[in-house]
């Protein structure tokens, strides 16, 4: 869902921090708003800010796992009312996807026990950002998560096109 407590205009203010760096990304946002008055307000911050290149918004979907697989890192940006759960992170890293969050709530305590260098503190847009980069550049070739079919794919593909250039 889109809704104010989701952070949705933290994302915006996020890639506004990692748009300062980076140019070759783009922010898949899945979910609606019933009424649309919230989606409104953030595509307006958006434009305001300049940053239409960057959000591709794709509604509801039933294809999460695969979403979370094709993506080089979730985020989970809940600074108001905490998530009692948090199932997108561990759905993410179910797939093999890194993941960067608030320290705030149920998410709080998933990262710690599963990424903690990977939690900012709430508004850190810098950190964010800093570690999104990471996560673009090193996250995919470490660890266990090197042994998935899309991993290993993907390695093969860079290597025959290395040895081919």
């Amino acid at each position: 869902r889109i809704t104010r407590w989701k952070g949705h205009l933290e994302l915006v203010k996020v890639v506004e921090e990692l748009a300062k760096q980076r140019t070759d990304f783009k922010v898949l946002v899945v979910g609606s708003d019933s009424k649309g008055k919230f989606l409104a307000e953030v595509q307006s911050a958006i434009k305001t800010k300049g940053l239409e290149q960057f959000f591709v918004f794709l509604g509801t979907r039933s294809d999460m796992r695969e979403l979370y697989a094709i993506s080089d890192v979730s985020l989970s940006l809940t600074t108001t009312t905490a998530e009692s759960f948090g199932r997108a992170v561990v759905e993410s890293f179910a797939v093999g996807t890194p993941v960067i969050a608030y320290a705030h709530g149920a998410v709080k305590e998933t990262m710690l026990a599963l990424a903690p260098d990977s939690l900012c503190v709430t508004g850190d847009y810098v950190a964010i950002s800093n570690k999104i980069i990471h996560a673009f550049e090193y996250s995919k070739s470490c660890g266990v998560n090197n042994f998935t079919l899309t991993v290993m794919k993907k390695n093969t593909l860079l290597l025959y096109s290395s040895i081919f250039d």
